[in-house]
């Protein structure tokens, strides 16, 4: 999730002379982009044009291949202004595949946290043990050494562990194991205060917290009855994650021009929507056999995106084309199946008026 690809053409694949034919699969190569970290969500169009536009998509796959992961994103819908909702763009979100492997493993990143209390640190080994809902992981050792010095009074401690995939996970049991080269039976030694653990499911993400501060007694060996098993305290997923468990969601726009003499634009607009979830990206709002952005007229139009929570702000502009670009714009209403939340402008989008801008970000109106 490092940013986007910018608009990428389907035009040529490298399978079939005629893409896009019914139950048909089309490979595509795209080269020359910059790495975009694990994919959450991608947009698909076409501009309408030719006999047959419309077209029914069932899903698209991305291959990574320098990772080999496999991002699926399933559509199952016409984009078409005469099927279904009318829409011929769609926002997809994403099911990651795991990675080819011969057997499925899962890194964990885990940090380790001692207290500052007097005498907290140990020079013995620590271990841990997860419990997920799926299974439970194998013994992962911390070990000291005079080269590694761990779990020392104030540490945070890193450290990688690759297991099977654990599923949720919901417990951690760690215990402090003597070190293989002794130590004295000093009451110092021999029991080391922890505070917490960090676990990061590196597949999606997700941040487990176990909260222990309390001291763990050392044992001459590994067994559970001398260790302390931890409840996982906190769970915070990875933005990644969440963005692919949003739902869609169908946004009814309505643009309301003002009553001022020219108010009314011939340019091209453009509406992007801002929430807490993410952004529509610039989105051309356009209409066949309606002239648009009339004097005191309102126009209605339906983006569909992933559900972007509370709305926090928009972004209105036009690209100044036209015999009368100037625009006046009273206000944008929109309304999902949750609310409406209206952005009050009462600004000119002109070059010759007011400040000269074309563009405005317009933020939700109080209560």
């Amino acid at each position: 999730m490092d940013g986007d690809s910018g608009e990428i053409s389907l035009t040529k694949p490298i399978n079939n002379n005629s893409p896009f034919q019914r139950g048909q699969l089309d490979v595509f190569e795209v080269n020359d982009i910059l790495s975009l970290g694990k994919l959450s969500k991608l947009r698909i169009w076409h501009n309408n044009k030719g006999i047959g536009s419309a077209w029914h998509l069932s899903f698209i796959e991305v291959v990574d291949e320098k990772t080999g992961r496999v991002y699926t994103f399933d559509c199952d819908k016409w984009l078409s202004k005469s099927e279904d909702d009318g829409q011929i763009i769609r926002e997809l979100t994403c099911f990651e595949a795991a990675p080819p492997s011969v057997k499925k493993k899962t890194e964990y990143s885990i940090q380790v946290i001692t207290t500052d209390k007097k005498d907290a640190g140990t020079i013995h080994n620590g271990w841990l043990i997860l419990e997920g809902e799926n299974k439970i992981s194998k013994v992962f050792q911390m070990v000291n050494s005079s080269q590694q010095k761990i779990l020392r009074r104030g540490n945070h401690d890193y450290f990688t562990f690759t297991n099977e995939p654990l599923g949720w996970l919901q417990a951690c049991i760690v215990g402090v194991v003597q070190h293989k080269n002794g130590g004295n039976n000093s009451n110092r030694e021999n029991k080391w205060h922890c505070s917490e653990i960090w676990v990061i499911d590196q597949t999606d993400g997700t941040k487990y917290t176990f909260i222990c501060k309390n001291w763990i007694q050392v044992s001459s060996k590994i067994s559970i009855n001398d260790a302390i098993r931890l409840k996982v305290t906190n769970i915070e997923e990875d933005q990644v994650s969440l963005i692919r468990k949003l739902d869609t969601m169908k946004y009814e726009v309505h643009v309301f021009t003002g009553n001022e003499k020219n108010s009314g634009t011939n340019a091209n607009v453009f509406l992007t929507i801002f929430g807490k979830n993410g952004d529509t990206g610039k989105r051309p709002l356009k209409q066949r056999f309606r002239d648009l952005f009339e004097r005191n007229q309102m126009d209605s139009f339906i983006i569909e995106s992933i559900d972007l929570g509370k709305l926090t702000s928009i972004l209105i502009e036009h690209d100044n084309s036209g015999f009368h670009p100037g625009w006046f714009l009273e206000h944008i209403e929109i309304t999902n199946a949750k609310e409406t939340t209206i952005f009050p402008c009462h600004r000119w989008l002109d070059k010759e008026k007011q400040d000269g801008q074309i563009a405005r970000t317009l933020l939700p109106q109080s209560d």
